[in-house]
């Protein structure tokens, strides 16, 4: 682990509460996401980053990969969130569907890259958080 995980995992621990350990938890994440997605030569990298961000989808990543593995509930929660941003014009269409894309393939990617046997599962098929997620996105077309 390098120096910056290790310094934000340290300000995790030591933060007052939970919402101020997941931001912190997000911003290393995503950081290091980032960086990961930039080396692989992905396009677009900032404007998905920026995505995850603006629809909070970064940190339902960061539970994810706190708990092994993305839940209905967790994702439910984000939604519900997600749809009450919506109606108060905090987010946009544009901004939420982006968000819901960039999430997904993210958590496909980092699923993919820890293997079958690794310590995150976001399947690729039968995976309900995908489905309600991508559900929602497809939702927000019409």
């Amino acid at each position: 682990m390098d120096e910056k995980l290790r310094n934000a995992v340290a300000a995790a621990q030591a933060a007052s509460s939970k919402e101020e350990a997941l931001a912190i938890a997000a911003e290393a994440v995503i950081s290091e996401l980032a960086t990961a997605m930039e080396a692989s030569k992905l396009p677009d990298v900032a404007a998905q980053i920026g995505a995850l961000r603006t629809s909070g989808l970064d940190r339902l990543l960061v539970e994810g990969l706190a708990a092994g593995r993305v839940t209905v509930p967790m994702a439910r929660d984000h939604v519900q969130r997600m749809l009450r941003a919506l109606r108060d014009r905090a987010i946009g269409v544009h901004e939420l569907k982006a968000g819901i894309l960039a999430f997904d393939e993210s958590a496909q990617r980092l699923s993919i890259s820890v293997g079958p046997d690794g310590n995150f599962r976001y399947p690729h098929l039968t995976n309900p958080v995908r489905d309600l997620l991508i559900a929602l996105a497809l939702s927000l077309h019409r």
